[in-house]
């Protein structure tokens, strides 16, 4: 039998029991939906961290010291970046607890001393006035940024750039005046709020000579884009060795990124293999409906063969139906789960992504769903002896 005529067949029979085969076909929808759209929203989900990571600019690392005294010097922060010109931005790191006078309040915060490369490190912003510049770190000014949400709790408004606040710190008091104010939804508050709930932000060597330290106990720092962090991350590493600064650990920053990735892939992988027992479901469905099928058209089946159909055209009809049973409910299921995933993306504040390659891949798991679970039933048709289909009723 030509491969159109078996298809032309197939076809027939399939309108033919047009309701049932719509039945059979529900299996293998919603499966291949299912694996569709939730491998596509966890490839959104993984697309989104690398974002966010990236918005947070944490192609770098983390330096700080297990020792109780600041170890780190401007020194030693000039000469790595001499010896390490692929860093992109770095930023001194000091935080003590701190009260502050604004508004006629005082309020507990904390005080976190930072270079003027930190908006930079972190690719913010201010929303109102201006981060820290060069000059401002090498007088140290008393000038200082704060979140755009402790800014509303004091003055119930944003932009209080010009305003002046008393900071206390370390027994120490100084006049400030505000020159910046960063949004909410900065990457640098993302970077720091999850651990500090009301920051003020003063320049590193402010903070240095109100709390009397001569150097400061942590760094962070990024790498230029497209720079191999770990290369870099051992001359970091080599180059504190050399200067002999010794008890520091350091967090590979950009790990964290490949971390969450992967253990979105992982949940993704099972939840989709979950969703795929679904198609096996649906095969067993299609097994079924070609048994029932085989019982319904034995007359038809021995007319054929005594006309002079061999058991091979009878296989080739049935697996050919189950087929195409398989790949129309795959393909909608295919659109549907595209669909389903650009509507979900949006609503789960994930970018709409759909990956061709696994619907491919679905696809082709549908074809052989459908070639496997019918080779019992069109074997069964095949070897049936015409004079049985002939006298059953």
């Amino acid at each position: 039998m030509m491969v159109g005529d078996c298809i032309r067949i197939a076809w027939r029979n399939l309108i033919r029991h047009g309701i049932r085969t719509l039945l059979t076909m529900i299996g293998i929808i919603i499966g291949t939906c299912s694996v569709v759209a939730v491998y596509s929203i966890g490839i959104g989900g993984r697309e989104a961290v690398a974002e966010t990571f990236q918005s947070l600019g944490l192609n770098g690392m983390a330096v700080t010291t297990t020792s109780t005294s600041a170890i780190f010097r401007n020194a030693d922060i000039r000469e790595l970046r001499q010896t390490v010109p692929e860093i992109s931005a770095v930023t001194p790191l000091l935080y003590q607890g701190a009260t502050l006078r604004a508004a006629g309040t005082d309020r507990a915060i904390a005080a976190l001393g930072v270079g003027d490369g930190l908006l930079s490190l972190s690719r913010s912003s201010a929303v109102y006035g201006r981060g820290f510049s060069r000059a401002d770190t090498e007088i140290s000014a008393n000038v200082c940024m704060l979140d755009a949400s402790l800014a509303k709790a004091l003055y119930g408004r944003e932009n209080i750039v010009g305003q002046r606040v008393r900071l206390s710190l370390a027994g120490q008091t100084g006049e400030f005046q505000v020159i910046g104010v960063i949004g909410e939804d900065a990457p640098v508050v993302s970077l720091f709020g999850a651990y500090l709930s009301e920051m003020v932000y003063i320049p590193y060597t402010t903070h240095m000579n109100l709390s009397s330290s001569d150097g400061f106990p942590a760094f962070i720092l990024s790498f230029a884009e497209g720079e191999n962090a770990e290369t870099l991350e051992k001359r970091v590493l080599t180059f504190l060795e050399e200067k002999q600064i010794s008890n520091v650990i350091y967090q590979d920053l950009s790990s964290n990124s490949s971390d969450i990735r992967s253990a979105i892939d992982l949940v993704t992988l099972i939840i989709s293999c979950i969703a795929a027992i679904s198609l096996v479901v649906g095969g067993i469905g299609v097994m079924t409906i070609m048994l029932v099928a085989v019982n319904e058209r034995k007359k038809e089946i021995g007319m054929k063969k005594a006309l002079g159909a061999t058991g091979a055209d009878i296989l080739s009809e049935f697996i050919c139906e189950a087929l195409m049973i398989s790949l129309a409910g795959g393909s909608i299921g295919i659109l549907l789960g595209y669909l389903l995933s650009q509507l979900s993306g949006p609503l789960l504040g994930l970018p709409p992504v759909f990956d061709f390659r696994i619907a491919l891949y679905a696809l082709i798991f549908c074809a052989v769903i459908g070639i496997l679970f019918s080779v019992y039933p069109a074997k069964k048709a095949a070897n049936l002896a015409p004079i049985d289909c002939l006298k059953y009723e």
